[in-house]
């Protein structure tokens, strides 16, 4: 009843161990609600794309949704850019995801993701490669390759607030012509007509 009109909430519930760790035992967890404004992305955001950060290490646990973003944060701390919008876990040449979302890189018109098990299953991404297969939009479930990101033609992130999120650069690599390109924008608009039927 707070917010003001118009304006879309986030609402994350959280349960931790609690305050009593009783040998890796935790009798007590607590539950928690937060309710948040939704911090849309900007209509510049979308139209140029974001930048992301390169992250030499790989989330802990990256099948559970944690609150835990130290590792992610980290690297933001020493961007020499503002325009560093997340940070892009990178293990062995290997790309998972960003921060708080999940990564797309198209490569020879295919879309290419990580696996759940090196990933989170978020939301954005499952209804995403539903709306690809249904269309005849080509993709591949495999950890995309940093040393790919030279030949890439666009790279996207998805997440429930964020949607498709067009990403222009990671560290030093531009990625196609550094502008959001034709994929991410399919991508959205299959996503804004289809995604009442996740709701």
């Amino acid at each position: 009843s707070e917010l003001p009109d118009g304006d879309d909430m986030i609402i994350k519930a959280y349960i931790t161990g609690g305050e009593i760790n009783d040998r890796g035992r935790y009798p007590k967890p607590d539950f928690f609600v937060i309710f948040d404004c939704a911090h849309k992305i900007t209509p510049e955001e979308l139209a140029h794309g974001v930048a992301l950060r390169k992250n030499n290490l790989e989330r802990p646990f990256p099948e559970v949704k944690s609150t835990n973003y130290l590792l992610a944060y980290i690297p933001m701390m020493f961007a020499k850019s503002a325009d560093d919008f997340e940070s892009l876990y990178i293990v062995n040449g290997e790309i998972t995801e960003s921060a708080a979302s999940n990564f797309f890189m198209v490569l020879d018109g295919k879309l290419i993701t990580a696996p759940v098990g090196r990933v989170l299953d978020g939301i954005t991404r499952k209804v995403l490669l539903t709306l690809a297969e249904e269309n005849g939009i080509p993709f591949e479930v495999r950890c995309p390759l940093e040393c790919e990101l030279a030949n890439a033609s666009e790279a996207f992130i998805t997440g429930s607030v964020k949607e498709v999120l067009p990403i222009i650069r990671v560290g030093d690599q531009v990625i196609g012509d550094g502008k959001p390109g034709s994929m991410a924008k399919r991508m959205l608009d299959l996503y804004n007509a289809n995604v009442h039927r996740w709701l």
